[in-house]
């Protein structure tokens, strides 16, 4: 049977010694991992970029292309020579995007152009005659804009025009006769707008037309037959709606 060996006071200083000296490594290295900022790509969104923490949207800097700075483009269409109109809901804006440079100007905000102001444009859309017509979800109004001046004018809102009363508007598209079609999320419904007068007429809701109920439609166009498509976002799908039963 071996005998039971003592440890000695200088083996004891050493074992402490060196206990103590890992926990001083430990405790160093939870220093400089709290301390050390984390590396650029992880500390900024990115040099240049703006982040809305409303959205948690992300935009990139203009390095295509010059003129103001987007900060959320949201809608968009074309023009019949070809540019781009867009919707900023953060610039309060209407903005024309050449397609070949990039460039970008301000065609219509509530610095340029007189009448009523912006307050969200979401969708929009172009008349025939070259018009800008502007969906604006805060002012639950559909608001047309000269292309030239920038100029705006209720063409229908809650006051403006009668029939069903908007609640949020997102998408808008022109048929051939004319006529402006618009999605209201809220009222889960495609309304049709008399583009004179401004009354408003629902198509298709879920208790009108039969089908597919929607949920929380966006987006909306035409198509050559005079189809309406419909985006609806809760479903994940595109809808067809037929533009006479709904």
């Amino acid at each position: 049977m071996k005998a039971k060996r003592e440890v000695s006071s200088t083996e004891i200083f050493f074992l402490k010694s060196g206990f103590l000296a890992s926990a001083l490594v430990i405790v160093m290295l939870l220093f400089v991992v709290s301390v050390v900022p984390v590396s650029a790509a992880e500390h900024q969104v990115s040099e240049g970029m703006t982040s809305n923490s409303d959205s948690n949207i992300t935009s990139t800097p203009e390095s295509i292309g010059s003129g103001m700075c987007f900060k959320r483009p949201f809608g968009i269409a074309v023009e019949a020579d070809g540019q781009l109109v867009l919707t900023d809901l953060v610039l309060d804006a209407v903005v024309r995007v050449d397609p070949v440079s990039g460039n970008r100007s301000i065609v219509s905000d509530n610095s340029t152009g007189s009448g009523t102001c912006f307050k969200r444009p979401v969708g929009i859309t172009v008349e025939a005659d070259g018009s800008l017509v502007v969906v604006d979800k805060d002012l639950k109004a559909v608001v047309r804009v000269d292309p030239v001046s920038g100029n705006r004018s209720i063409l229908s809102d809650n006051s403006t025009g009668s029939g069903t009363c908007f609640k949020d508007l997102r998408g808008i598209a022109v048929e051939a006769d004319g006529n402006l079609v618009v999605v209201d999320k809220d009222l889960e419904a495609v309304v049709r707008i008399d583009p004179v007068s401004g009354n408003r007429s629902i198509l298709s809701d879920n208790s009108t037309g039969s089908g597919t109920c929607f949920k929380e439609p966006r987006g909306i166009a035409v198509e050559a037959d005079g189809s309406l498509i419909v985006v609806a976002e809760d479903l994940a799908a595109v809808v067809r709606v037929d533009p006479v039963s709904g």
